[in-house]
């Protein structure tokens, strides 16, 4: 029995009370054999734990004879590690001791250890990061069809039934028993510890393991793959011991290995069940985790970061494979043979369309795209090693064909000369009306949803999608379940929600709901067919996270911090940078810190745009981009035009003090860092959520809402959050629109004083203008004189026309065109659904006579206005009129 531990004892209530106190969920089990929770409505328990006074009418019934646990943050982030059988769960100890994890597995089991009615047994411990329910070790049925559960686990919103239980609980009615430790003494474990324990259990699965995905390049009939070649006779274990991996023990021909930096613990296996594959149980390897890989795939990640074409090469350059011959050209190539172009041809399309066959052969994996409605080549930048396509120029292209084929020219004497690719052929190959390559619509550095749903099998060009899945070296994705279950989700959206943003000071539910939309987006951009819109990401004070809150949801993307794009400073700057950010293809598009009021016409094009169009600088050719990113920015307190406005949701921090930078106590004091640690399991999480939609059969609540212009960003993002239980999606909307559309605001406040002083009536720019000047208007004409604010008043009632302003709850105005008198444009206000108005309606002023007619001595030609009341005299009733003279505009 372990130190400090509890002696057994068969009292139910005495054991979940003792649970109770010692922070677990308690819920007695059904006692009919099923080991279900005997509690309605139990779901709830997954999230907050049952009242003392509810356990007490639950453990006074005598007859209660069973103690379960609900497992994950509820009980202070507990899990359980079940082994099937005694035999399993002996053999788990043995190599538990051979691989230096003796130790480890001697204090959980001190911790609490139960024996189960079936001659199992089950581990509780503690651990900081924790999953949901997962089968660790299975093997197929010994006899028909159908799987063994060797070691499996309970987690997050898992429940588990404990001793004492006994009698109806178990269906062979027999008892749980507890054979060390309790409830008071369970063990806390490290991450690290977890992992290893974690990957020592799976060595012991015996189902077919995922095969890595290895594209060799193909060989001609009869030759032998280098590839093929080291599979049957390299030496991977030399190989593994090169790159400091270490032997730790075997069984039979089976190896087992230890990742480089480890001393206890296993990480991998070689040769299962005599395979000669290799199979890593830990995502802190180059290898993907829970996958196997040939030889020749170990030698390409090790040698080569998981570049198959160069480490083919390299083999074949150390004699694996047929030997490497001259090739026809007369030049020493170690690789396959290249197809022959004879570049003296002159005949242009015949050698331009055996330069392509040659290209498009060895564009297999492709590297070589149609982007931009032009050819581009998927290169690494200078600065990150990030993906990123380049169009390819004539210089490009040439230097693919020097490698794509071996171009030769007859010499005299009736041989070859080695020769260069044609200028000629280079440009007619340019001048194609269309590009044979695939076309790439996005790069993306994690897995990410293509239009029909599936994921990318691996690294490479993922057709459905369009996209290029390039991960970094070492990411590692656990396996998405196909149908996740509730206990995934919630595991899913704690991780997110509560571990990954619970720090982050979101004002509201909708702040925290858009969050999460936005770090869920680009794993599930393909299934979103129209536009995005921007993700404003404010706060009141600096300091407060929003910076932070960018990065590492952008850092979760691609592995590494996203460059903030500048704003322009007029509308041609603004084009420039949006194409060339968008030429990168990049996943996400920063704008950090705003500084002044975003107001941009081409931003807002762009926001709305499926494609983004634009003359390649120095050519005549036009760029017609993909607009696959998701739009970012923050800023304190940002005002924003009208148009950005409505193309924008926002999510606010406010943490509500003078100082936020010096804020303590967070659960990850380097956020950035625990993202990158954890950035593997944050997007399975992510993709998790995306594929729980999907097998729903992607529903989207009757009541949702949804964005102008962004119907289908609505539909799906909503219905994601939506299944994944996460509310307050589009729920501030009203309330964002009113705060930060200053625009509209000003507006507002100039039609008010204008209905005011005029209700209905025409006037003109010159009455108009003493409106718009007066404090209340807020009206922005500019500070260039009156002359000029005249002008930006007229132009600016232009670009108004038509548009409808409430102006009071039961007043909403209509700016319209009311015709011109003396050369001089009207304007008027219609309240909505007023057909007609009338000279009484209008309160048209002092006079309400005809210029003419009057005793004024001004002389003036009656021009009709729009709708307008004929007086007695027959005449137009206007008040003031305006003329314009020499562009300036004059009241008369």
């Amino acid at each position: 029995m372990g130190a400090g531990s509890v002696p057994p004892t068969t009292d139910a209530g005495d054991v979940a009370r003792r649970a109770h106190a010692a922070g677990l969920c308690v819920l007695p089990p059904m006692q009919d054999g099923t080991k279900r929770p005997d509690a309605s409505r139990w779901t709830r328990y997954q999230r907050e734990r049952p009242p003392p006074d509810q356990l007490a009418r639950w453990y006074d019934d005598p007859t209660r004879s069973g103690v379960g646990y609900v497992c994950g943050a509820v009980s202070r982030n507990l899990e359980m590690m079940e082994f099937e059988d005694a035999a399993t769960y002996t053999a788990f100890l043995e190599r538990a001791r051979a691989v230096g994890l003796g130790p480890l597995v001697e204090r959980i089991a001190g911790g609490y250890e139960d024996e189960t009615p079936g001659g199992g047994v089950h581990w509780f411990y503690r651990c900081a990061e924790i999953a949901g329910n997962s089968a660790l070790a299975r093997r197929p049925k010994p006899t028909g069809p159908g799987v063994d559960v060797l070691i499996e686990t309970r987690g997050e919103g898992g429940y588990t039934v404990a001793a004492p239980s006994n009698g109806a609980v178990h269906p062979s009615g027999r008892a749980y028993r507890q054979r060390r430790g309790g409830v008071e003494t369970i063990a806390d474990i490290t991450p690290q510890e977890r992992a290893d324990l974690w990957a020592l259990a799976r060595s012991f699965d015996e189902m077919p393991r995922p095969a890595a995905r290895e594209p060799v390049p193909s060989a001609a009939a009869g030759d032998q793959r280098p590839g093929d070649d080291y599979r049957a006779r390299g030496d991977v274990a030399a190989l593994l011991e090169a790159h400091g991996w270490s032997h730790v023990s075997s069984r039979g021909a089976e190896t087992f290995w230890r990742r480089p930096g480890k001393t206890e613990g296993i990480s991998a296996t070689l040769n299962y069940a005599g395979s000669g594959l290799f199979y890593a149980f830990t995502s802190s390897t180059a290898f993907e985790q829970n996958t196997s890989y040939t030889p020749f795939g170990v030698y390409a990640v090790l040698e080569h970061a998981g570049d198959y074409n160069a480490a083919a090469r390299d083999l074949a350059r150390q004699g694996y494979g047929n030997p490497a011959r001259p090739s026809s050209s007369g030049r020493d190539d170690p690789d396959a043979p290249l197809p022959l172009i004879n570049a003296a041809d002159q005949h242009l399309p015949r050698v331009s369309a055996a330069a392509w066959a040659a290209l498009n052969a060895a564009n297999d994996p492709p590297r070589l795209f149609r982007f931009g409605g032009l050819p581009a080549r998927l290169d690494r930048d200078d600065d990150h090693g990030a993906p990123v396509p380049r169009t390819l120029t004539e210089d490009r292209l040439r230097h693919e064909l020097a490698r794509a084929a071996d171009w030769y020219k007859p010499n005299e004497k009736g041989g070859t000369a080695p020769a260069a690719p044609p200028v000629a052929v280079v440009r007619d190959m340019l001048a194609a009306p269309r590009f044979p390559f695939p076309p790439l619509a996005a790069i993306t550095e994690a897995p990410a949803f293509a239009p029909d749903g599936s994921l990318p099998a691996g690294p490479g060009y993922h057709a459905a999608g369009r996209t290029y899945y390039a991960p970094a070296a070492g990411l590692v994705v656990p396996a998405v379940p196909s149908n996740p279950t509730p206990a995934e989700i919630a595991a899913a959206r704690e991780l997110i929600v509560a571990d990954f943003l619970g720090d982050f000071p979101f004002t509201g539910e909708a702040e925290r709901a858009h969050a999460v939309a936005l770090l869920l987006l680009p794993f599930v951009r393909g299934l979103v067919t129209g536009p995005t819109p921007l993700h404003l990401i404010e706060k009141p004070t600096p300091g407060t996270g929003a910076s932070l809150l960018a990065d590492v949801l952008t850092r979760l993307v691609t592995g590494r911090p996203v460059g903030a794009m500048a704003e322009g400073r007029d509308e041609d700057e603004w084009r420039k940078r949006i194409t060339a950010k968008l030429r990168g293809a990049p996943a996400v598009v920063l704008l950090d810190n705003l500084r002044r009021r975003l107001d941009s016409a081409n931003l807002s094009i762009a926001l709305t745009a499926a494609e983004w169009s634009d003359r390649l600088l120095g050519t005549s050719d036009d760029l017609r981009l993909p607009v696959r990113c998701a739009w970012v920015a923050t800023g304190n307190n940002p005002a924003l035009s009208s148009e950005i406005a409505r193309r924008t949701v926002r999510i606010r921090l406010d943490a509500q003090r003078d100082r936020p930078w010096l804020r303590e106590g967070f659960r990850h004091p380097n956020l950035g860092g625990w993202t990158l640690e954890h950035r593997g399991e944050l997007i399975g999480a992510c993709l998790t959520l995306g594929q729980a939609w999907l097998a729903a059969g992607r529903p989207v609540p009757a009541d949702a809402p949804k964005l102008g212009s962004y119907e289908e960003w609505s539909r799906v993002l909503g219905g994601i959050l939506d299944t994944a239980g996460v509310p307050g999606f589009l729920g501030n909307l009203a309330e964002f629109y009113e705060q930060t559309d200053t625009e509209g605001g000003a507006i507002r406040g100039f039609l008010r004083a204008w209905w005011e002083q005029h209700h209905g009536a025409p006037v003109g720019v010159g009455d108009l203008f003493t409106v718009a000047t007066a404090p209340e208007s807020g009206l922005d004409l500019g500070d260039k004189g009156e002359r000029s604010q005249r002008i930006r008043l007229g132009n600016r009632l232009k670009e108004l026309r038509d548009r409808h302003y409430q102006l009071a709850d039961d007043l909403t105005v209509r700016i319209t065109d009311a015709g011109t008198a003396q050369r001089a444009q009207l304007w008027r206000l219609v309240p909505t659904g007023t057909e007609t108005q009338t000279a009484a309606d209008w309160s048209a002023g002092e006079s309400g006579e005809c210029g003419e007619c009057s005793e004024s001595t001004s002389k003036r030609p009656h021009e009709r206005g729009e709708g307008g009341e004929r007086n007695g005299h027959g005449c137009e009733t206007f008040t003031t009129f305006t003329t314009f003279t020499d562009c300036a505009e004059v009241s008369v």
